[in-house]
C-alpha cells in the first residue's frame, strides 16, 4: 500500500503530466526549433523534525550554533546534547536547482573512552614522560658523582642530593635505559594499536562531498543512521552537522557520532541538507520528479487548494523556492524592508505597490518570488499581502 506522501506525490506528477498532456492535444501538430523547456525544479519526498520538548511534538524550524530552533512565535532553542526523542516524517516538498552529494563514505569507530588506539597514545605517551624524567635524575647523579665523588650530599639548584659511586650512578643509569628502550618503541605501539575489535565500535563517521550550483550560506546537515545491534532490533537516530557555505566547489564534510552501543551495524544513510530551516533537493533525494518553471507554479497552486479545502487564507512567500541572492546572503538586515506587493492567483508578483519605495536589488529579488496563493473559499484568487525578505533568515 503506498504511503500518505507517496500517494501525494504520484497524485501530483500524474495530474501535472495530465494537464501537460490536454495542453499538448489541444494545440496542432508542428515542428519547432524552440528548446525544450528547462526542468531545474524538482518534486522529492524530503524530511520534516519534530522534537520532544514539554510532553509534545514540536517541529523544528532551523539548526543553529549546535542548537535546534523550534517553530512558533518564542522560537525556542535546544541544545543539540538536550535533544530528546526525534522524530522524521517523510513529506513532500518541492525545491530547484539540485545539490550533488558525492563520495559518501560511512565507517565505524571509537570514541575516545573506547578507543585502543588512542589508550595506547596516552599510555606511550605516560611513559615516555616518566623514562625522560627518570633518565635526567640518573643523568645527574652520574655527572655529580663524577664531578664531587661519594663525599657525602651536595646541593644543586637548592635540591640535596647523595652522591653515589660514578660506577654505581652509571650502572644505574644504563640499567634503566636498556629496560626502559619499549618507551620509545613506536613499532611495538604500532602493532598495538592494530588490535581492533569490532565488538566495541561505538562511533559511526561520515564523510562526503557537497557541491551547489549557486551558492548558498549557512547550510546544515541531517543524516538519518539507521542502525542494529545483536541486543535490539534496527533503530534510526538523527546526527545534525553544520556545513556553512556552499558552492560549486565541492565541499567535504565530517560527520561523526560517538556514544552508540558497542559492535553496532549500519544498514542505512540518508542525508538530507537544511539551509534556514528549507530543506534543499539533491542527487540523493528520493522519488524525484522535475518539473519546469510552469509546472512548479502549477503544483504550488493545486498544493494550496488542496491541502485548505473549503478555507480561506492570505498568500505566504514559497521560502523552498528563495532566489539566489537570498541564498547566498547570510546578512538580513540588508534585506529588511517591507513591502506591499500584488499577487496573481497562481501566486506571481504582478506588481509592487507604489506606495514604497524599494531599492532595486530588493525589487528584483522580490519579482523573482514565488508565493503560496492566496484562497478563499478554497479556491485560488488574486490578493495583495506584505512581505519582508528579512523573514527568509530564521
Amino acid at each position: 500500500m503506498l504511503s500518505f506522501f507517496s500517494h501525494r506525490l504520484i497524485s501530483a506528477a500524474v495530474l501535472l503530466a495530465g494537464l501537460t498532456a490536454l495542453n499538448a492535444d489541444a494545440a496542432p501538430h508542428s515542428v519547432s526549433s524552440q528548446a525544450a523547456p528547462a526542468r531545474e525544479f524538482r518534486l522529492f519526498v524530503g524530511v520534516d523534525l519534530k522534537v520532544l520538548d514539554e510532553g509534545e511534538m514540536h517541529e523544528i524550524s532551523d539548526f543553529d550554533k549546535r542548537r535546534a530552533i523550534l517553530e512558533g512565535p518564542e522560537k525556542k532553542q535546544i541544545d543539540e546534547s538536550d535533544l530528546g526523542s526525534i522524530q522524521f516524517v517523510p513529506t513532500t516538498k518541492l525545491s530547484r536547482r539540485p545539490l550533488t552529494i558525492a563520495n559518501i563514505d560511512v565507517r565505524r569507530g571509537f570514541s575516545i573512552t573506547e578507543d585502543a588506539k588512542m589508550d595506547s597514545m596516552i599510555s606511550q605517551n605516560n611513559l615516555q614522560t616518566y623514562s625522560q624524567d627518570r633518565l635526567q635524575q640518573l643523568e645527574l647523579s652520574v655527572i655529580s658523582a663524577a664531578a664531587f665523588g661519594p663525599s657525602g650530599p651536595i646541593e644543586v639548584d637548592g635540591q640535596v642530593i647523595d652522591v653515589p659511586d660514578v660506577r654505581e650512578a652509571l650502572n644505574e643509569f644504563q640499567d634503566f635505559q636498556r629496560d626502559n628502550a619499549i618507551t620509545s618503541d613506536d613499532e611495538f605501539f604500532t602493532q598495538k594499536d592494530g588490535r581492533e575489535d569490532p565488538e566495541k565500535f561505538n562511533a559511526i563517521m561520515i564523510t562526503a562531498e557537497v557541491s551547489s550550483p549557486v551558492p548558498v550560506a549557512d547550510t546544515y546537515a541531517v543524516c538519518i543512521a539507521r542502525i542494529r545491534t545483536d541486543e535490539a532490533r534496527s533503530r534510526d537516530m538523527i546526527i545534525f552537522h553544520e556545513i556553512g557555505q556552499l558552492t560549486p566547489e565541492p565541499r567535504a564534510i565530517e560527520i561523526q557520532k560517538p556514544g552508540l552501543p558497542p559492535g553496532f551495524e549500519v544498514l542505512e544513510i540518508d542525508l538530507h541538507v537544511f539551509c534556514e530551516g528549507q530543506e534543499w533537493v539533491s542527487d540523493q533525494s528520493e522519488k524525484q520528479f522535475a518539473l519546469t518553471r510552469d509546472e512548479a507554479i502549477e503544483y504550488l497552486v493545486l498544493e494550496r487548494v488542496s491541502s485548505h479545502r473549503g478555507q480561506s487564507l492570505p498568500a505566504e512567500p514559497a521560502w523552498s523556492l528563495a532566489p539566489p541572492a537570498l541564498l547566498g546572503s547570510d546578512t538580513p538586515e540588508d534585506f529588511d524592508i517591507p513591502l506591499t506587493v500584488h499577487i496573481d492567483k497562481r501566486g506571481r508578483v504582478t506588481k509592487i505597490d507604489e506606495s514604497t519605495i524599494a531599492p532595486a536589488p530588493i525589487a528584483e529579488i522580490v519579482s523573482e518570488m514565488f508565493f503560496l496563493p492566496a484562497i478563499h473559499d478554497g479556491t485560488a484568487v488574486p490578493s495583495t499581502t506584505q512581505i519582508n525578505l528579512a523573514s527568509f533568515f530564521r
